[in-house]
């Protein structure tokens, strides 16, 4: 799959599986950062996935 113009996102949930934001995109150039935010949500267990051309990846964060 070429990269250029391909889709990426990022979606953040909680520990039940809401989602709490989902940002999709398609790559137009290279994207060195991306901030999301969390100041509005409460502390807490979250599950940061992040789709690249090559699939999708999910680490945990904790917002304390």
């Amino acid at each position: 799959m070429e990269s250029e113009g391909a889709l990426l996102g990022l979606r953040l949930t909680d520990i039940s599986g809401r989602v709490v934001e989902d940002v999709q995109f398609f790559r137009q150039e290279a994207l060195r950062e991306y901030r999301l935010s969390l100041a509005a949500l409460p502390p807490g267990a979250y599950v940061l996935s992040v789709r690249t051309d090559k699939g999708w990846a999910s680490e945990k964060v904790v917002k304390q």
